[in-house]
């Protein structure tokens, strides 16, 4: 996901640019994320396609990272093949530094090569990282390649997801770990329901929240955008209430995986 002047998570999958660079097009990542299912053992190729937004040619250091998110808003992007569900050290690069043409475009190779053996099970995952290095009179490019640097500059990264799903393995649950209805001054209400990835494969479900009155009335069905979810992740679903009137109510809350994986849980509603 990019940041600088168009960061939001409306526009990619992953906030992953440390500090902002304003008003500047630069680098450009297409895809961030790539899956695939694979079984043991298997060996497949893909590529990242990264563009030049500028005139002038720009060069790009790629590395890789592994990566949890949490609905509390924290990121962790941790020493690639360490966490139980990294498949960085499956996953080889065909270039760690490219030079990008002026209005050009470069392809890197990646090639993920499953381990052997029946022990896996679900979904595996890393990041390629993509960092835009700094114009010239910034320091020199070898310079910013050293793993350990004094001075703080300027810098903008793409993270491209790598997703291996083992074949069809992998338990499908989820986990609803809290709630909380936020009422703005300017009359806006949001119902704001944090969930939890607790089993062993890769999900992207949209949240919906069915209200019923005292009654047992429905009032409506109210949805929440699509998020990503992987095992021993989780995401805050934000479902805008402001529609509804005030009072009390039951509210059905569907996670919907778009297939047979549907979770639900019923809390009470004042407003």
């Amino acid at each position: 996901m990019r940041m600088g002047t168009i960061g939001t998570a409306v526009r990619a999958t992953l906030a992953l640019a440390l500090l902002a660079v304003a008003c500047h097009a630069g680098i450009v990542v297409d895809g961030l994320v790539h899956e695939r299912v694979a079984g043991f053992g298997e060996l497949y190729t893909g590529t990242v396609t990264i563009r030049n937004a500028e005139a002038e040619t720009m060069a790009a250091r790629l590395y890789q990272k592994d990566y949890l998110f949490y609905s509390n808003g924290s990121n962790v992007y941790g020493d690639p093949g360490v966490d139980e569900r990294s498949n960085a050290s499956w996953v080889t690069l065909s270039a760690n530094y490219i030079e990008v043409p002026g209005r050009g475009s470069v392809e890197v190779g990646y090639t993920v090569s499953v381990p052997a053996g029946d022990s896996l099970r679900g979904s595996y995952w890393s990041l390629v990282m993509i960092e835009e290095l700094p114009e010239k009179g910034a320091g020199s490019t070898q310079e910013y390649l050293l793993p350990q640097r004094s001075s703080v500059t300027q810098v903008l990264r793409y993270g491209v997801q790598i997703v291996t799903h083992i074949g069809g393995t992998g338990e499908r649950v989820v986990a609803f770990t809290d709630r909380n209805l936020i009422q703005a001054d300017d009359g806006t209400r949001t119902l704001m329901i944090d969930v939890e990835n607790t089993g062993e494969r890769s999900m992207r479900p949209n949240l919906w929240v069915e209200l019923h009155d005292s009654s047992g009335s429905r009032l409506g069905r109210f949805e929440s955008a699509k998020r990503r979810l992987y095992p021993g992740t989780s995401v805050r679903f934000a479902v805008d209430l402001t529609a509804a009137p005030s009072g009390s109510y039951q509210a059905l809350v569907v996670v919907d995986n778009g297939d047979e994986h549907v979770f639900g849980a019923q809390y009470g509603l004042d407003f």
